[in-house]
């Protein structure tokens, strides 16, 4: 019997792994584009702030709004006949 055959599967070696990156630093050119990444999300996500001017002139058009809805209910109820 020979000595070379071997009953049991091969066992992986550590040569089987995938080689491992190092990890370097960033550059100066990464770090400025990370920062205008950062710069172009932020400036998307920004809220844009009304005036005074703004929300009183909305205010005003929501009142004006909510009287039409009433008068126009009112005037769906005087139409409706009796029951």
């Amino acid at each position: 019997m020979s000595t070379t055959l071997s009953t049991h599967p091969p066992q992986q070696t550590l040569h089987d792994e995938a080689p491992r990156l190092t990890s370097r630093r960033p550059s100066a050119l990464d770090k400025l584009a990370l920062r205008a990444g950062l710069l172009l999300i932020r400036y998307g996500r920004r809220r844009y702030a009304l005036s005074r001017d703004d929300l009183a002139r909305h205010a005003e058009n929501a009142r004006a709004r909510h009287a039409r809805e009433l008068d126009r209910d009112r005037a769906r109820l005087t139409l409706l006949p009796p029951r």
